[in-house]
């Protein structure tokens, strides 16, 4: 598995019409153009579709995710399209946790992820294995779950993000 086939599996979570993988550039192009994101969609929040821009990263084993793996400019437009308003920005991040293990984490990108981003943060493996997250079946996963900056700060027991960047 990898990370062209896990934004597969996004696909497939979505109603067929409402997400769109922006293809990578290829040829003469692929060296000098940068995606903003890796898709944009709709999502239903309370009977309201919203404008959803997606980044997709995968792990092919359970570790630590660092924030360093999304691009500096991928952390901009996810929070530069965050400002719409009604936009929803994702970091949408698959890992493998074995057999038949994989599990879907979902960060509602905004300012306060782009100033962890900033410092290098990454999730603990410890701290990973107990966010919520969205189990996949037969390559889908349902978008239920999603991770705020306050579900970090509740995971790792601190009330700001200087006390997280702290750790």
């Amino acid at each position: 598995m990898n990370e062209a086939q896990f934004c597969g599996w996004i696909k497939n979570s979505f109603p067929e019409d409402h997400i769109f993988k922006i293809p990578d550039p290829s040829g003469q192009y692929a060296m000098t153009v940068k995606r903003a994101f890796d898709g944009i969609g709709m999502i239903e929040q309370d009977g309201i579709l919203h404008p959803l821009y997606w980044e997709a990263k995968y792990l092919p084993k359970a570790g630590a995710f660092n924030f360093n793996r999304i691009e500096p400019h991928q952390d901009k437009y996810l929070r530069i399209y965050k400002q719409i308003p009604g936009a929803v920005s994702y970091v949408i991040v698959g890992i493998d946790f074995g057999r038949s293990d994989k599990r879907v984490f979902i960060f509602d990108w905004n300012e306060d992820f782009g100033k962890l981003y900033a410092k290098g943060f990454s999730v603990h493996k410890k701290f990973l294995e107990k966010l919520p997250y969205n189990e996949v079946h037969k390559q889908k996963f349902e978008l239920t779950n999603i991770i705020t900056i306050q579900t970090l700060l509740d995971v790792y027991g601190v009330q700001s993000l200087k006390d997280l960047t702290q750790l």
